[in-house]
Formats: structure tokens, C-alpha cells, sequence
């Protein structure tokens, strides 16, 4: 019985796939610690997204089972809705404000 892409070369793109997925999971997490670390949109959706990175990309090692992959993706979806909200009712009340840093360099 043959596995899939048995007998399939893809050469020099198989690096691909995983360089994609870890620069998801860095980029990500980066974005979630300068979200923590501004404290201007709580700090809920901004961890929640970041264990929802963490998990997802854990389970595209292939290692784990699919539903790990399935969690994390769940997990980092409504993390992200749970922060476009909070952007869309702090700009709404004009809640967002620059930090110390930001108005230094206007």
C-alpha cells in the first residue's frame, strides 16, 4: 500500500511548508506579547491567542493527532474575532490612545 505522495519529489520546496509555519507561529506571538505588553485591549484575547499559535503550530509538526491542530485553529479564530471587537468598540469610543513611546515619535 502506498502513503501519500509516495514516489512524489517536490526538491528544494519541501522546505516550505514548515518556514510557513513557523514564521505563523512567530509573527503571531510577537503580534499577542506587543498587544500584552501595550495593555491598551486587555489582556484576554491577546493570550488566548497566543496558546491558540502555540497549539496549532504544535500540531502541524505532525506528531500529534489532528484535533490538536483543529483546537489550536479554533483557539486563534475566536481569539482573533475577540480582538477585531475590541478594536471596533474601542474605536468606536475612541479608547485607544498612544502610549508614551508613540507620541515621542510624531
Amino acid at each position: 500500500m502506498d502513503t501519500y505522495g509516495a514516489g512524489v519529489t517536490i526538491g528544494a520546496v519541501a522546505w516550505l511548508f514548515p518556514a510557513t509555519g513557523v514564521l505563523f507561529v512567530i509573527g503571531y506571538s510577537l503580534f499577542s506579547v506587543d498587544l500584552l505588553r501595550s495593555k491598551q485591549l486587555g489582556l484576554g484575547a491577546p493570550t488566548l491567542m497566543i496558546v491558540g499559535v502555540v497549539v496549532f503550530g504544535a500540531g502541524l509538526s505532525g506528531l500529534l493527532p489532528m484535533f490538536v491542530v483543529q483546537t489550536g485553529s479554533i483557539l486563534f479564530g475566536v481569539a482573533t474575532a475577540w480582538l477585531g471587537y475590541q478594536l471596533m468598540r474601542a474605536a468606536s469610543n475612541d479608547k485607544l490612545q498612544p502610549t508614551a513611546q508613540n507620541a515621542r515619535s510624531r
